[in-house]
């Protein structure tokens, strides 16, 4: 399934690489995979190591794809599809860079970073800024309901306790977005966010409030 899901896709990625002036010269529509992984329920970025070499494919619901293919726009009605693209390929870019340099990152830091993208990136949509703080106060409301949604209670309980870190460290950090009113800024502070890893991107976000 091509056409406007693939289109959705591109201009993503291509927002995200333009945001943090990440080096990706790859098409990531070749990362794309149909077949769903072995215990996975839903969409997912999937990595393979083997000795020295890692593979790395984006699998996105039927369901994602029809809801975005099936329209003519992003809407209320299959914004949370956009939600998920943007999770899967946030995780994508920020793996794909971190292997390229042999820099590890961590599930939480993974999460909270996909959380930022979503943020700025609907913003971008909405208000045509990467500035949430540009927003409606209703808008910021309901783009925070959207993203931070309830844990699947059938996660493990290590699992659950990142996406509750997870949770916890985006909250403070979009508090402190919402307060850049520049998008030069604010651009200049997502940016930064990556150079943090491996070990000090949750103690930057910590002394947030």
């Amino acid at each position: 399934m091509g056409g406007r899901f693939e289109d959705i896709v591109h201009s993503v990625h291509h927002c995200l690489i333009d945001l943090y002036r990440f080096e990706q010269d790859v098409d990531i529509i070749d990362f794309l995979i149909d077949e769903a992984p072995q215990k996975t329920t839903g969409s997912a970025l999937v990595s393979v190591v083997e000795g020295d070499d890692m593979s790395l494919g984006i699998y996105l619901t039927s369901e994602v794809k029809e809801s975005i293919s099936g329209r003519a726009g992003v809407g209320p009605e299959n914004f949370q599809s956009l939600l998920v693209i943007v999770e899967e390929v946030s995780h994508f870019m920020n793996v794909y860079n971190r292997a390229s340099v042999e820099i590890p990152i961590t599930q939480t830091e993974l999460e909270l970073l996909a959380m930022i993208d979503q943020y700025v990136y609907s913003s971008k949509l909405i208000g045509d800024s990467f500035c949430p703080g540009r927003l409606f106060p209703e808008q910021r409301s309901e783009l925070r309901r959207r993203i931070f949604l309830p844990i699947d209670p059938s996660l493990t309980p290590n699992i659950s306790s990142i996406y509750e870190a997870a949770d916890r460290y985006a909250f403070r950090y979009f508090n402190h977005m919402d307060q850049i009113r520049s998008e030069p800024k604010l651009r200049e502070e997502i940016k930064k966010l990556p150079r943090f890893l491996p070990t000090g991107l949750i103690s930057y976000v910590r002394e947030f409030t």
